[in-house]
């Protein structure tokens, strides 16, 4: 997934919503039926069985594989640890957790490991070491004297949450980020712990979304959302009144008053703690699990006004200037996608081609910057994908033609995107999309 830069600091640490580390490759899971319908503030979702994110529901056997998330990942987001800024009790049992999961990374990374050349491999369970140092690192924090609902604490509790989720154990992790989350809302009016809330609920929507619980996930999205428009609810799970701010300027705003197609809708202004991103980050995860269509592309859409100025937050300085572009262009396939869905081909088509137009733009910009670094390929992950996009749709049309020149048409311009699709798979090393694109080529030899 293509991902947005954010930044937050935290006493004693800094936490960064790190780029290109989701799966902008697509959400290959499928995806279980699950009840849910919310009216509070327009944001229902009628859930029904969900054809799995890869594929289309309408019997055509093109793939229109789903871009992800543009926004910037709401769960792997981490903690760089300033270790002399703890006691020393808490020190070392940080270190030992920091230097579990990176070991544990470099051990995914490669899938073998080695401690030393020709010895075997390395068996030793990284994950589980992070997770008990992360505890242990609690504790010494408690029995020290620091408040369990202190910054220093939460902090780690948040690692320690993410540390769960990334050896499996999703109940652990959404209980430990649960209460942490419940932790912060002890001051609502503090701005900085509910920028931290917002970013623990959007981390619980995360791992309940992984582990398969949508309808859950979607709560704690909805929650967030709610939030950062001045609209503080109970935490899901909850009883008893909501948290009460002060200073919260509620704003009679939802996000499906306007219709998608509305040229010039109102754009959703978050309260003065939150920023465009984040709101526009919540706004596509929610949208991205939501069965209902119609309420998708809205939500969807409503993030595309907040993926860059005016209405967005403007552009950071360390950010390159095509990021936007190609930020916009994963949310146009993915609402592209969504019509796919519907049955509407010719309006999918007409996003999917503004998806690659923003794309290729932005692509050719990343691909001839001077200066860039290892991992910035968001413009090439984004073109990737918008160009599978289109060639599936104009595959889906090419099967649908009744005239002859215009299924030959359509399967040709189709096999120009498959092949592009290819071409920049190769780049990304990204074995899902060449083998679809590759499967796409072979079924265009049988349209007549």
């Amino acid at each position: 997934m293509v991902h947005v830069f954010k930044r937050f600091s935290v006493a004693g640490a800094v936490l960064k919503w790190s780029p290109s580390m989701h799966v902008m490759g697509g959400v290959r899971n499928t995806l279980r039926s699950y009840q849910y319908q919310r009216h509070a503030t327009g944001l229902a979702s009628r859930t029904r069985e969900d054809p799995g994110e890869n594929q289309s529901r309408m019997g055509i056997r093109a793939t229109f594989a789903i871009a992800a998330i543009a926004f910037g990942s709401l769960s792997l987001a981490f903690y760089l640890f300033k270790p002399f800024l703890y006691p020393w009790q808490v020190r070392q049992h940080l270190r030992d957790a920091v230097s579990a999961e990176h070991k544990l990374k470099k051990f995914e990374e490669s899938k073998n490991l080695k401690t030393e050349p020709g010895s075997k491999e390395d068996t030793t369970d990284y994950g589980a070491i992070a997770v008990e140092s992360y505890l242990k690192a609690i504790k010494a924090c408690v029995d020290g004297g620091i408040p369990e609902d202190s910054m220093d604490v939460l902090g780690i509790m948040f690692r320690l949450g993410d540390a769960y989720r990334s050896v499996g154990k999703f109940g652990d992790s959404v209980e430990v980020l649960d209460r942490a989350l419940r932790l912060l809302l002890n001051d609502p009016d503090d701005d900085l712990r509910m920028i931290r809330a917002v970013g623990t609920a959007n981390l619980l929507g995360d791992v309940l979304k992984t582990s398969g619980n949508l309808g859950k996930a979607r709560e704690y999205y909805e929650w967030a959302i709610r939030a950062m428009l001045g609209d503080l609810q109970q935490i899901p799970g909850g009883s008893g009144p909501p948290p009460v701010r002060s200073t919260s300027t509620k704003r009679p705003q939802t996000v499906l008053t306007s219709s998608p197609t509305n040229a010039n809708p109102p754009p959703l202004v978050p309260e003065p703690w939150a920023t465009t991103r984040d709101l526009g980050g919540s706004l596509e995860a929610l949208g991205n699990i939501t069965d209902d269509n119609s309420i998708a592309i809205t939500l969807l859409f409503r993030a595309l006004q907040l993926a860059s100025p005016p209405h967005g937050d403007p552009l950071p300085k360390d950010e390159p200037k095509e990021v936007p572009m190609c930020r916009s262009a994963v949310l146009l396939n993915n609402i592209a996608e969504r019509y796919v869905r519907m049955g509407d081909i010719e309006k999918a088509r007409g996003w999917a081609l503004r998806a690659v137009e923003l794309a290729e733009r932005g692509y050719d910009i990343e691909k001839n910057r001077s200066g860039k670094k290892p991992g910035e390929d968001t413009c090439l992950e984004a073109a990737m994908w918008s160009s599978h996009g289109l060639a599936a749709v104009l595959e889906m049309r090419a099967n649908g033609a009744t005239q002859a020149w215009a299924k030959e048409e359509n399967t040709r311009e189709a096999k120009v995107w498959y092949n592009r699709a290819l071409e920049l798979a190769a780049e990304c090393r990204e074995n899902d999309v060449k083998k679809s694109s590759v499967d796409g080529l072979r079924r265009l030899i049988s349209i007549q």
